[in-house]
């Protein structure tokens, strides 16, 4: 992730911790998700970085992670940042299972690159085969966790009580980007949205776009207003 984010490393000092299941440097355990277990991982990781409070960006199971902690413990965030974010509002099940399901087994068979595009194309906006292919290795090297993590509840949300930026997709078939902005919109106090058109569950990989997301990270951190 670091490596999309070169505007905002230009500004700040960044930390990228690997989610538990999640990364392939990451522990390959799977902690409970309808609890609080995840935002204790990462409150501890922050107790041990020195961080009474930090600004959190997080992106799809990433942002379930950072929008849990900031809920149990509003306190210890500044500022809170999520993108394409799992557990706010949840697309079709039918629609994702068609789309994914079949190119799942198939590529889980017989590994090509041909079957991996299959696989990715509904949710790769751009494609990238250096993204591509270290979403091959966690197929094949760790035991992914695909849980779908739980939407959070109205209060949940309602305690987001730190400026929030959250960034969705139009195209996003896991979390339509549309559901989750008129959610957050009626529910959190203090909330920016920015909805990216003609875009998927992964985000374009361009300079362009890097560019900007690190840009727009960097305007609402710093309170900087928005150019006409």
């Amino acid at each position: 992730m670091l490596s999309e984010l070169p505007t905002l490393a230009k500004h700040f000092r960044l930390y990228a911790p690997d989610m538990p299941g999640q990364s392939i440097r990451g522990p390959e355990v799977k902690l409970p998700v309808n609890d609080d277990s995840y935002a204790d991982w990462l409150l501890d990781v922050m107790d041990g970085l020195g961080l009474p409070s930090t600004n959190l960006f997080g992106v799809s199971w990433g942002g379930f992670v950072a929008r849990l902690t900031a809920s149990k413990a509003p306190e210890r965030v500044s500022k809170l940042s999520i993108m394409m974010p799992a557990g706010i509002a949840n697309g079709s099940h039918l629609t994702g299972m068609a789309k994914m399901a079949f190119p799942m087994i198939r590529h889980t068979l017989w590994p090509t690159s041909n079957s991996l595009r299959s696989l990715l194309h509904p949710i790769m906006t751009t494609w990238d085969s250096d993204w591509a292919n270290a979403i091959a290795c966690s197929f094949q090297d760790m035991k992914m966790d695909t849980r779908v993590p739980p939407l959070a509840t109205d209060d949940d949300l309602q305690r987001l009580q730190m400026p929030t930026l959250v960034i969705a997709g139009t195209d996003d078939i896991s979390f339509p980007g549309s559901l989750v902005l008129d959610r957050v919109r009626r529910l959190v106090p203090d909330v920016k949205t920015e909805l990216i058109h003609d875009c998927k569950h992964c985000p374009p990989t361009t300079e362009v776009f890097r560019v900007w997301l690190g840009d727009r990270l960097s305007r609402f951190i710093h309170d900087e207003p928005e150019p006409v």
